[in-house]
């Protein structure tokens, strides 16, 4: 009896150790794919405004004054009738690049793959805190039931990080701030 009392200890240690890991790549996948759908938002909406703005802008001609108005002033230059032509191929420019950004970085899918491996993770530490609860209540619980278990989160484990993006350093410290 108090051989097994030892080992319980020593599994439910390892479990808690592993606990602790857990929830730090949870919070760590679930942080970066925050921050990759608020990229993706914010680089679309930039994307659809600029287009927007240049196609309307390409049906207007620019005389000595802008339709009544003079100049605009905007935050490091005013814009006139002169400059108003350079004003829209810059934000041309600026959409094409941003589509460019769009499509090869592919923000939103990124943060959908953390989204997903911080799910998976979240079903591992699941496994573990029933395992957990499991060795609290019952202490004669067979050492071979127990390996299964933990055999099977080291499986479970095994493909999750084999299939999960990278974390950045950011996010990791995030993680380890919360825990």
């Amino acid at each position: 009896m108090i051989e097994n009392q030892t080992v319980h200890i020593n599994y439910e240690s390892t479990l808690i150790d592993w606990h602790g890991r857990i929830i730090k790549a949870q919070i760590g996948h679930y942080s970066r794919s925050e921050t990759l759908y608020l990229i993706a938002n914010i680089t679309g909406w930039l994307l659809i405004i600029s287009t927007v703005f240049v196609t309307a802008m390409s049906f207007f001609t620019y005389g000595k004054d802008l339709h009544g108005i003079s100049s605009i002033n905007l935050w490091l230059f005013e814009l006139n009738a002169k400059n108003m032509q350079y004003f829209v191929i810059f934000v041309g420019i600026m959409a094409a690049f941003l589509s460019g950004v769009v499509s090869q970085s592919r923000f939103a899918e990124r943060a959908e793959q953390h989204r997903s491996a911080a799910g998976r993770y979240g079903n591992i530490r699941r496994s573990i805190e029933y395992l957990l609860a499991k060795i609290g209540q019952d202490s004669s619980i067979e050492n071979s039931c127990i390996e299964i278990e933990i055999d099977k989160i080291k499986l479970e484990w095994s493909y999750i990080s084999t299939d999960a993006p990278l974390t950045t350093r950011r996010a990791i410290k995030k993680a380890e701030k919360t825990t």
